[in-house]
C-alpha cells in the first residue's frame, strides 16, 4: 500500500501528491476529481490518499490544528490558509465521503487491515470539515 501509518501524510502517494501542489487550486481540483467518480466506479487508493490529504490541509486551514500535518505541509498551510473558502470545505466532506464508500481501493485496504484507527480518523476529519459547511451535527 505504500503507506507507514494511518495519517493523512503517512503515505507515499500523499507525498507525492503534496509535492505537485502549486496551490489553494490543486488542492481543490483534487477534491473535485475524486467527488467526481461515480459511486459505481472504482476509486484508485492513490487518488483516495489524495483527496485525504487535501481534505486534511483544509480543515486546518480552517481550525488551525496542523497535528496531523508535517513540517513542510505546516509551512505551505501558514501561506495559503486564508486562500480557502467554504466550498472547499463542502468538497472536502464530499471528497471523504467518496474516498471512506463502497468502490474505494483505500477503503477496501485499510478494512482488510482491520484498521479501526483509519475509519476514526475519517469520521473525526468530515466532523472537523463539517463545522465549516453549515452542516455539523
Amino acid at each position: 500500500m505504500g503507506a507507514w501509518g494511518h495519517k493523512p501524510f503517512e503515505n507515499d502517494a500523499a507525498l507525492d501528491w503534496f509535492n505537485v501542489v502549486e496551490g489553494v487550486e490543486t488542492v481543490f481540483e483534487t477534491l473535485q476529481f475524486v467527488v467526481g467518480v461515480e459511486a459505481d466506479e472504482y476509486l484508485d487508493a492513490d487518488d483516495g490518499f489524495a483527496a485525504i490529504a487535501a481534505a486534511t490541509l483544509v480543515a486546518s486551514a480552517f481550525d488551525g490544528d496542523p497535528t496531523l500535518l508535517p513540517a513542510a505541509q505546516r509551512r505551505w498551510l501558514q501561506r495559503t490558509a486564508a486562500h480557502f473558502g467554504s466550498a472547499e470545505a463542502q468538497l472536502a466532506v464530499q471528497a471523504v465521503e467518496r474516498v471512506t464508500a463502497e468502490n474505494s481501493e483505500l477503503a477496501e485496504l485499510w478494512a482488510q487491515l482491520g484498521d479501526a484507527e483509519w475509519q476514526a480518523l475519517m469520521e473525526a476529519l468530515v466532523a472537523r470539515l463539517s463545522e465549516f459547511t453549515g452542516e455539523a451535527d
